[in-house]
């Protein structure tokens, strides 16, 4: 049996394991039996590139807190997806895993530097960010759960208390991403309502769930200017960006996909005594607003099969700056592999090109888009957003794995076809998937 067989015959053997993508317990047997097969199960497939090099070049390249948070939540997903929020059945939320053995926490021991007088630097020094540290928070709470490392438990909560009661707000009550001043990054949503979220459905705190949420809406009243469709980058009077980044809407719509992930893991619709009124809403909602930013990556022109790094087309981002790249690319196609019961075809045939093309030569270049090594190229420079394309960049490389671990789990939760595409007719299994997952996954193990 390969790899990928092996995989999905370790979590199927599981009876949690009946919706999408994984459903695993958490402490499962998985944990145990792919100790020794870490890289064969997380690189089950390969997705048409060296997925083993860019998994490393994620681990090594990140010298900033919040590249070192997506890398490690990027290690999560690809090499514990039952720990990751993609990866638990409603309602049976477990986060627990062997610290000292896990990829993304024996990474994320060697970057955060916890202090001890709390406040916005409580997790790591952010540089004048309040939203970057927070992109840590999720590991650290979980390494802060392993006795020994509660000190990790500590500066998380030191950290959320800054936000909530610390951090500057702008007029409509958002959280700035910048101490010093209000300011709205797009960046922030991968940052910090995750972090929320997460918290609270850990500590069974249906508000602070609320609060993931409503900073996810918080930001887009300001930061999606025509009420519709790609957001701008940066609000404020510091850093002042109005332009459609690429890379901050695919910030912006992996951090919502991960908040509604949350959601829907954490099963607060059934925690007792719970106020319907926010939470009836919030799937609709989240799912809609990534919605509007996939729509328009989506409809843009692409620029040698990749996401131009701006989307604007008035004029007002320069063309020099406008050229395809990997970073907002991947992010991009790895929301649509996350959400794809919700979705139609034609948004899984537009994710699996970019994933296509990323194996391939640039057509400008002639060049591999994912080197021998690992290494994804082009990207723009995470310091300098609106400068030229770099050879390599931390937040890329976590990004390209996100897309990896998001396709090889919409193929092992059966839904998307190993060739490309979604497995059988779309709109059956949308409607299946979404009202009825379970059915569907027994009436595929009755099948085989």
């Amino acid at each position: 049996m390969n790899a990928l067989g092996i995989l999905r015959a370790l979590l199927s053997s599981s009876p949690a394991f009946d919706a999408f993508p994984f459903s695993t317990s958490g402490a499962s047997s998985f944990a145990l039996a792919a100790s020794n097969q870490n890289n064969a199960l997380a690189f089950a497939s390969g997705g048409g590139f060296n997925i083993a090099g860019a998994a490393a070049l994620c681990a090594s390249l990140p010298t900033h807190s919040w590249e070192y948070g997506a890398a490690t939540l990027a290690l999560l997903e690809l090499y514990t997806p039952w720990a990751s929020v993609y990866g638990m059945k409603a309602g049976a939320w477990n986060i627990e895993v062997d610290v000292t053995n896990t990829p993304a926490t024996v990474s994320a021991l060697s970057w955060i530097v916890p202090n001890e007088w709390g406040g916005v630097d409580a997790l790591i020094d952010g540089e004048g960010s309040t939203g970057d540290p927070a992109s840590l928070g999720v590991v650290a709470w979980m390494i802060g759960k392993y006795p020994g490392y509660e000190r990790y438990a500590t500066a998380s909560e030191q950290t959320l208390t800054y936000l909530m009661t610390g951090a500057p707000r702008y007029d409509n009550g958002a959280i700035s991403h910048r101490a010093d001043v209000a300011e709205l990054w797009a960046d922030f949503m991968y940052m910090t309502p995750p972090f929320l979220a997460f918290y609270g459905a850990d500590t069974q705190n249906a508000s602070l769930i609320y609060e993931g949420y409503n900073q996810c809406k918080l930001y887009r009243e300001v930061l999606q200017p025509t009420g519709t469709g790609a957001w701008s980058h940066i609000i404020g009077p510091q850093s002042y960006d109005p332009g459609l980044w690429s890379t901050g809407n695919g910030w912006a719509a992996t951090g919502m996909s991960r908040v509604l992930a949350t959601i829907r893991a954490s099963g607060v619709a059934t925690w007792e005594g719970q106020d319907a009124t926010w939470w009836a809403s919030a799937e609709t909602d989240l799912l809609t607003w990534i919605t509007e930013i996939l729509d328009a990556v989506v409809a843009s022109e692409l620029d040698n099969g990749l996401v131009r790094n701006y989307l604007d087309t008035d004029g007002s981002v320069a063309a020099e700056h406008t050229f395809g790249e990997i970073s907002g690319s991947a992010a991009i196609a790895s929301v649509i592999y996350r959400l794809a019961p919700s979705l139609s075809a034609s948004y899984i045939t537009w994710a699996d090109g970019i994933r296509a093309v990323l194996g391939g030569v640039s057509e400008a270049t002639g060049a591999w888009h994912v080197s021998q090594e690992g290494r994804a190229s082009p990207a723009i420079d995470p310091l300098a957003w609106g400068g030229d394309a770099v050879e390599e960049s931390p937040e890329g490389q976590a990004f390209v794995v996100m897309m990896y671990s998001a396709w090889r789990d919409c193929v092992l939760s059966g839904y998307c076809s190993l060739s490309g595409g979604l497995l059988g007719d779309a709109e059956t299994q949308k409607r299946d998937t979404v009202h009825g997952g379970r059915d569907m996954m027994r009436r595929r193990r009755r099948n085989h």
